[in-house]
């Protein structure tokens, strides 16, 4: 009975991770869909290091370019509110919308 049960493991196992069995275990299943959740968040990982903020290949000019925006908006918002064209609520709530990242 021991050496049978070895039998039926093995054969279950033999085509682990993506080939399935006929009345295949839910262990299998259960590990299977693991393994592949693992091999998904090791990439997820692996892109979000590389090209997320701050990453080795992500292009400083898209920083650049997007303070210079934030720059000429601040700048004008500041002669708006100068020259009295909107409130001071809106001029703070405006302001705080476009703090600049250090």
């Amino acid at each position: 009975m021991n050496k049978e049960l070895e039998l039926t493991l093995v054969n279950e196992w033999s085509r682990w991770p993506f080939q399935s069995v006929p009345n295949e275990s839910w262990l299998v299943m259960a590990t299977r869909g693991l393994f592949c959740l693992a091999i998904l968040a090791i990439i997820v990982v692996f892109i979000r290091v590389m090209f997320g903020p701050k990453g080795f290949f992500r292009d400083e000019e898209i920083y650049e370019e997007s303070r210079m925006l934030i720059r000429k908006e601040r700048e004008q918002l500041e002669e708006d509110y100068k020259q009295n064209k909107i409130s001071e609520t809106e001029y703070i709530s405006r302001m705080r919308h476009l703090k600049e990242d250090k």
